[in-house]
């Protein structure tokens, strides 16, 4: 499971660097572009964790050689723990039930959804004003309570059963419009997707806060799509259809529901800047997209995104066995170093033991191999798993300080002298 922890730590540094960006980016481009490139944004995070997963890690700067040390004095040659395989699996078990709850949840939602589709009705011809939707399923649901794009492949347009009498016919026609927009963009898949990546990286605090953002953004895109191609007066119209939709509950989470009340405000505040944005901006999005592609991509490709690298470097002990100090040495009060290079095999066991340097020369070499052939390391991870790996470690063989004499003095009993002694 050291993999993948190892992964999920990269890669929770690399992707909050990515939401970090965009967090910043989001509002100015909604300002100067629009909405819909603050959407397009979001679509930064899955290419990020795909193209980590898919290119070659070739970029980065290898870690620095910096050997380990372990400080030895007398008396204490015992096991000492420097990565307990304890804490690994307790790490990796908080996860795997972390992930596992967060897709039990998702698991429910698309059961609700899909119960919730077959539940419905289709709706008739003349259920329907005469501006209402030809072209696209549309079905009613006493279930909701505000229009809802359901589906992924086979998108359904759900209504609730009141809408014709809650909604005007213009109404009508502006919340379809804004719900075909969902459906042709594929937006439910879209959300799934975030989902599924939220429930990877579900202890990840951005990633939570990304989820809600994220959402809102892909309403105001919708807004602006629409709002685009209507006139002047339809804007009115349309805030109206939100204020009437305000004081409902929300559908299931994963479909793309007409309104959402916690957003209903700002989506409101933000009708009147959804106007046709000139050439010039247009042109210099396209401009920004491959830049902020191309910067995404650099960080997938990290080598320090997934925590490997071929550069020899310090050896990670599991269980490093602290040496016995030489009586030879301790009654002399001689203290040194002993710095080996080994090879870390896949069991994670030291092999092929060299003494690399040693000060005094072979004093503690000896308690040093012997120290080192006892403990456990962490194996490198190659594309078949563990492998062979060339490693440095150091033993620093101390003395403590020496008692001070009137340390040494102890406690002074006093008695009375024999009187027999006595002259």
């Amino acid at each position: 499971m050291t993999p993948l922890l190892n992964w999920l730590a990269g890669m929770s540094l690399s992707a909050g660097l990515v939401l970090l960006l965009i967090f910043c980016l989001r509002k100015p481009l909604a300002r100067w572009l629009g909405a819909e490139y603050a959407y397009y944004l979001w679509l930064l995070v899955p290419l990020h964790v795909l193209g980590n997963l898919l290119l070659p890690k070739t970029i980065g700067v290898a870690p620095i050689d910096l050997p380990l040390t372990l400080i030895a004095t007398p008396g204490t040659a015992v096991a000492q723990s420097a990565g307990s395989p304890t804490a690994v699996w307790l790490l990796s078990g908080m996860w795997i039930v972390g992930a596992a709850y967060c897709l039990a949840r998702l698991l429910l939602e698309l059961i609700a959804l899909r119960r919730l589709v077959r539940q419905s009705r289709p709706a008739t011809s003349d259920a329907l004003s005469p501006t209402g939707p030809s072209d696209i399923p549309v079905g009613f649901s006493t279930a909701i309570s505000t229009p809802v794009a359901a589906g992924w492949l086979k998108p359904l347009l759900l209504l609730p059963e009141d809408f014709t009498r809650r909604y005007s016919s213009e109404e009508q026609t502006l919340i379809v419009s804004h719900e075909k927009t969902h459906m042709q963009r594929r937006d439910n898949l879209c959300n799934l997707l975030a989902r599924l990546i939220g429930c990877v990286f579900w202890f990840h605090p951005l990633f939570i806060v990304a989820q809600r953002c994220y959402r809102f953004d892909q309403e105001i895109a919708c807004d602006a799509l629409v709002l685009r191609q209507c006139h002047s007066h339809e804007r009115q119209v349309y805030g109206h259809a939100l204020v009437k939709s305000a004081v409902r509950r929300p559908a299931v989470a994963v479909v793309s529901p007409w309104q959402s009340r916690s957003t209903i405000k700002e989506r409101i505040m933000t009708l009147n800047t959804h106007h046709k944005k000139p050439l010039r901006n247009l042109v210099a999005g396209a401009l920004l997209a491959p830049v902020l592609v191309i910067g995404t991509l650099s960080l997938s490709t990290n080598v320090m995104a997934d925590g490997n690298s071929t550069a020899p470097k310090g050896a990670i002990p599991i269980t490093a066995i602290t040496p016995y100090y030489p009586k030879s040495a301790l009654k002399n009060g001689v203290e040194g170093r002993v710095t080996l290079e080994f090879t870390i095999a896949s069991n994670g066991k030291a092999e092929d033991i060299e003494v690399l340097r040693s000060s005094p020369a072979g004093v503690f070499d000896k308690a040093a191999i012997k120290a080192l052939s006892n403990s456990v390391f962490k194996p490198a991870s190659g594309e078949s798993g563990p492998k062979a790996t060339r490693a440095t470690f150091t033993y620093i063989f101390h003395l403590p300080p020496k008692k001070t004499s009137a340390e040494n003095l102890g406690t002074i009993v006093t008695q009375p002298a024999d009187p027999s002694t006595t002259k």
